[in-house]
């Protein structure tokens, strides 16, 4: 690998010092080639040691981001280290005590305002690269993240390595979200639970749409008449679940019910509009498309136009989440806005922010209906 190293040669890049009155005419040498070859054969424990040294620093609160540790920096710092150390030192096992080895090697060079390249000593990477104080609030943060055995790494939020950490300690299970922020608390629980029902919604519409399947009409005709008994007599649990369920189940059934009419007499009756009409709120499209089809399978082009395009204008697609029941499980897909709509109504705006997939079968009259 020395070897190797020494014979790529190197490349001359128009930069100059920040601390030569001349740095416009200078020119740096790059050995790029030959720390590539270097950083190839590192291990994954040196690997993992590099990109939490660099974690740690760009976690540094400096609020004047005057903070210039490259991480150019941060690779000459564990090649140094790697180099004065033994190999056998460098295991998964044993990574916190080769990360403090960093910290303490990369302390020592912000103290003395030096640090050497690794391939040509003479170049001092951090010359003119800090004021005083930011070099004494980048001494005193490393140094904490020394002193305090790690437990400063267990608060860090970029790329979610506290969590991640915790995890790999056994001080946390898997899956467990960490929130800064009461509103960050009743975001995901009002989001989480926003979902829940729309998936609870969505398999309770594919059992129906199961019996209808086997063209057991009379089960649907049970379940929507159980459901009105719950609006009448039931407990608030019950009344709750008619008011989430009970439109698809009113849409559903009356489009049964139309398909055998459109294929007797090409018609919808009264009957079966009313059913339709129940549940045409049920959420932001499969309700209406339901009603758009059987005006298209009786010709009625003009209703079923006014319809798709009321459908288009209502639907936006950054609140709106649509969820489909005919895979295995349901999907829902949840934007930025969805979760704001969460957080500021109640559960009714399901209705408005969710939209149903909708399934179409042939009647047997090459007409279609949809359910």
């Amino acid at each position: 690998m020395r070897r190797y190293a020494a014979s790529t040669g190197c490349f001359v890049v128009p930069t100059g010092s920040k601390v030569s009155a001349n740095s416009e005419l200078e020119w740096r040498i790059s050995t790029s080639l030959a720390e590539r070859c270097l950083l190839l054969n590192l291990n994954i424990t040196q690997i993992r040691c590099y990109v939490v040294l660099k974690i740690i620093l760009k976690s540094f609160p400096n609020p004047q981001d005057e903070i210039n540790i490259s991480s150019f920096m941060c690779k000459t710092v564990l090649l140094y280290c790697i180099e004065n150390t033994e190999t056998s030192a460098w295991k998964e096992n044993n990574l916190f005590t080769c990360l403090t080895y960093c910290l303490l090697e990369l302390h020592s060079c912000v103290q003395n305002d030096h640090c050497s390249h690794f391939i040509i000593p003479d170049n001092n990477l951090m010359a003119g690269q800090f004021t005083a104080e930011t070099k004494h609030e980048l001494s005193k943060y490393i140094c904490e993240f020394i002193q305090n055995d790690g437990q400063r790494l267990l608060g860090i939020d970029i790329d979610d390595l506290g969590h991640r950490l915790q995890v790999k300690l056994n001080r946390a299970p898997h899956g467990v979200y960490y929130f800064r922020s009461s509103l960050e608390i009743s975001e995901h629980v009002l989001t989480v639970g926003y979902k829940d029902i729309a998936h609870v919604i969505s398999d309770c519409h594919q059992f129906v749409l199961d019996n209808l399947h086997s063209k057991n009409i009379t089960t649907m005709k049970q379940s929507v008449s159980k459901l009105m008994t719950f609006r009448d007599n039931g407990n608030r649990l019950q009344h709750a679940a008619f008011k989430f369920v009970a439109p698809f189940l009113f849409t559903t059934y009356g489009s049964a019910l139309a398909s055998s009419s459109i294929v007797e007499n090409n018609q919808v009756t009264p009957e079966e509009l009313v059913w339709l009409s129940a549940g045409l709120n049920s959420d932001i499209t499969s309700s209406r498309l339901k009603l758009a089809s059987l005006f298209y399978s009786t010709g009625d082009m003009e209703k079923a136009e006014l319809i798709l395009r009321h459908i288009e204008q209502q639907y936006d697609s950054h609140p709106v989440a649509p969820i489909c029941r005919c895979r295995e499980t349901p999907t829902l897909t949840v934007t930025a806005e969805f979760k704001r709509v969460c957080c500021e109504q109640s559960e009714d705006c399901i209705k408005h922010i969710t939209a149903f997939c909708v399934r179409l079968i042939y009647t047997g009259r090459d007409e279609l209906c949809s359910l």
